[in-house]
């Protein structure tokens, strides 16, 4: 999912620090994101899912089939 979050924000055109701020985040927190398993607040993945038109199942992709 991380290597997924860093590529959909490239794609859609956008910065850390512009989805950090649509997210309401800092943009540190949000690099952390992109970079390492973090518990992403389900409330964020709804935003981000959102952002970039994508489902939550998809946004997660890998991640749920390591649980």
């Amino acid at each position: 999912m991380w290597s997924k979050l860093k590529k959909l924000r490239k794609r859609r055109g956008y910065s850390c620090k512009q989805v950090a701020e649509i997210l309401h985040i800092s943009d540190n927190t949000y690099r952390r994101y992109e970079q390492k398993p973090l518990t992403i607040r389900a409330d964020k993945l709804a935003m981000l899912a959102n952002l970039y038109n994508v489902s939550i199942n998809e946004l997660l992709g890998d991640a749920l089939n390591d649980v």
